[in-house]
């Protein structure tokens, strides 16, 4: 969408058709046409530039004229193992996140195009042929802004420190994933997923134990006091963590802090913060 008007943008690849169009949802009529490939797009949070993701790097334009800034792209960018399968910003706009085929991570400086981190996603054998595994599905900057997520095709989850690059969690989700997202304050994550008794697209069996059928799956992969401190934190006003007591939270006071949830008025604002303060509380 673009902000503050009617106007959607819609975009299509290089190898259909290299057009991304301007339309007028009040009308549904075709505004504009550009010649730009385009097989994904993500907005800064700041609203003043977009990530269009052609292909094999990021063009940076602007929202509404679709000029031009910067390019974020690498020497090697037509080697199919450096396609761009995700991507994501930081809170203020300063970093770009891209996820690859291949199972790369790499954050950018936004101001520089430069290359700050690079991290592998996944311990997969990236392949030309079919639908890798290897393929970072999701990526996203922590709400602190200190770390950054990413899933893969294969259900690997992991976490790194972007001042120190150390890796902070490694986890299978034991999950094929053809997509991933989430929650506003993530603590829960959505999944794409494939059925326990078919193979994934490269042929890899999925685990018997996961009971899972075709289509959305929704985890709460990292749980803690701590976790449901910080997603509170995030989220609540001052008057809200005090009502609720977040500060001085245990696990005592667990079945205290649901009552208080449940009884607490639900405005818009917070309906998505109390839903996944609940849901980390009760996956706990």
């Amino acid at each position: 969408w673009i902000p503050n008007t009617p106007h959607l943008l819609t975009g299509m690849d290089g190898a259909v058709v290299p057009a991304v169009r301007l339309w007028d949802t009040t009308t549904g009529s075709l505004v504009d046409t550009y010649d730009i490939s385009a097989a994904n797009f993500s907005r800064s949070p700041t609203n003043n530039l977009l990530a269009v993701i052609p292909s094999y790097w990021v063009d940076l334009r602007d929202p509404t004229t679709l000029e031009l800034f910067a390019q974020l792209r690498l020497e090697t960018d037509y080697e199919q193992g450096y396609m761009v399968s995700a991507v994501a910003w930081s809170s203020d706009s300063a970093q770009v996140a891209t996820g690859y085929l291949n199972g790369k991570v790499r954050i950018w400086e936004v101001g520089t195009s430069e290359i700050v981190r690079e991290f592998q996603a996944n311990e997969q054998v990236f392949e030309n042929l079919g639908v890798p595994t290897s393929t970072v599905k999701e990526v996203a900057f922590s709400l602190d802004g200190t770390s950054l997520w990413s899933v893969s095709a294969d259900g690997t989850l992991r976490q790194w420190g972007l001042q120190d690059g150390r890796l902070i969690v490694d986890q299978s989700l034991n999950k094929a994933i053809f997509a991933a997202a989430w929650s506003p304050y993530q603590a829960r994550l959505a999944l794409g997923v494939a059925p326990d008794d078919q193979p994934d697209t490269m042929g890899t069996p999925i685990g018997d134990e996961l009971h899972s059928s075709p289509g959305l799956q929704v985890l709460v992969p990292i749980t803690s006091i701590e976790q449901i401190r910080l997603t509170a934190l995030a989220c609540m006003d001052t008057q809200q963590q005090q009502e609720l007591g977040i500060a001085t939270l245990t696990s005592a006071r667990l079945p205290g802090l649901v009552a208080k949830l449940h009884a607490f008025p639900i405005t818009l604002k917070s309906t998505a913060c109390f839903a996944d303060v609940l849901a980390l509380v009760d996956a706990l």
